[in-house]
């Protein structure tokens, strides 16, 4: 990047001026611009984690439904706690009652 923006800065303003800077540049546009990225890595991450929590929520109350005690369903549904974020509810369930029901 250095080579192909010839030494100069690449903060663009809002109105579409680039920054003429070509030996300081200023942090602020950095910080600005992390500080943005890792607000929207946060917003989607707080989003995942608000799906498993209801895939989880959903698990318990389908174990229960079925006729599994509270406490054996929410430690099967919390061992599957870190697979919430990948599975689908149906794998889930599939996983849970593999662990709630002998072989």
């Amino acid at each position: 990047m250095y080579e192909r923006d010839g030494a100069q800065c690449c903060f663009v303003s809002e109105s579409g001026v680039r920054c003429t800077a070509k030996k300081t540049f200023g942090r602020e546009y950095v910080e600005d611009k992390i500080r943005l990225r890792q607000r929207r890595r946060s917003d989607t991450e707080d989003a995942a984690d608000a799906e498993a929590r209801e895939k989880q929520d959903k698990l318990l109350l389908a174990l229960t439904t079925q006729g599994f005690k509270k406490g054996e369903a929410k430690k099967a549904t919390e061992t599957l706690a870190r697979e919430a974020r990948t599975l689908s509810r149906e794998e889930l369930l599939r996983r849970a009652l593999a662990l709630l029901v002998p072989r």
